[in-house]
């Protein structure tokens, strides 16, 4: 596993305290100029990286019989998991939501 400090189409050249953010995180860590979200993953794909994204569904007709009128609330949650919560969740099998303990085949 490893990271890269990227800049998102969020960034504005005209703002000045988005440069001052910028610098500072390359000051802080040693970068050289931080590049472009799709400059990073055009690099990862020519060096024969596969590119991928994971997401959580929940499975309805498991959780609908267990969790009822409270399904709306848990699914809500759990399609609002980051890639880092599901990365969590795989290792530990478990995640507890809103009162309830999710399973991996939940």
């Amino acid at each position: 596993m490893a990271f890269e400090w990227c800049i998102t189409d969020y960034f504005d050249p005209k703002n000045q305290e988005h440069h001052k953010i910028k610098a500072e995180i390359e000051i802080g860590d040693g970068l050289p100029d931080i590049r472009y979200t799709r400059q990073c993953l055009e690099a990862l794909k020519q060096a024969g990286f596969e590119l991928m994204a994971i997401a959580a569904e929940p499975d309805f007709s498991v959780l609908g019989k267990r969790l009822g009128k409270s399904l709306g609330v848990v699914a809500k949650e759990v399609k609002a998991m980051t890639q880092g919560d599901i990365l969590a969740f795989e290792k530990a099998s478990w995640r507890s939501n809103y009162c309830y303990t999710l399973l991996e085949a939940d």
